[in-house]
């Protein structure tokens, strides 16, 4: 969200935080394709448009669902959106010490990931 902006926050200071998180009753689509098959347009699933998917995320928040694992939109990688509301507080612990975002050096990881070259497939 921040790379859209049109001046990066330079004042701003921003941390991270590990959590650990034990949550049962998880419903799992970690695939594009599960989520095409619930309607998801997966051609125009990194583009900011929300509907279907929080479609998806209210249908699991209704049927008691704890969280949903998804595809990221922007990385390799999956995401768990814990729903707060069934969650109970000891299921979330933050894990260390929060640490200062260097926005320099995400952005330069950032641009050294875009720049590897496809593996052959």
């Amino acid at each position: 969200m921040l790379s859209a902006q049109p001046v990066f926050p330079s004042k701003v200071r921003w941390l991270t935080h590990e959590l650990e998180v034990e949550l049962d009753d998880v419903m799992s689509l970690p695939t594009l394709p599960q989520l095409a098959s619930l309607g998801v347009d997966i051609a125009r699933y990194q583009a900011r448009e929300y509907a279907r998917t929080q479609d998806i995320a209210d249908a699991a928040l209704f049927l008691g669902f704890k969280g949903l694992i998804v595809p990221s939109a922007r990385w390799e990688c999956t995401n768990l959106a814990a729903f707060t509301e069934h969650t109970d507080p000891g299921q979330l612990a933050v894990i260390g010490t929060p640490k200062l975002v260097d926005w320099t050096a995400w952005r330069e990881r950032r641009a050294a990931v875009r720049r590897r070259p496809e593996s052959p497939g």
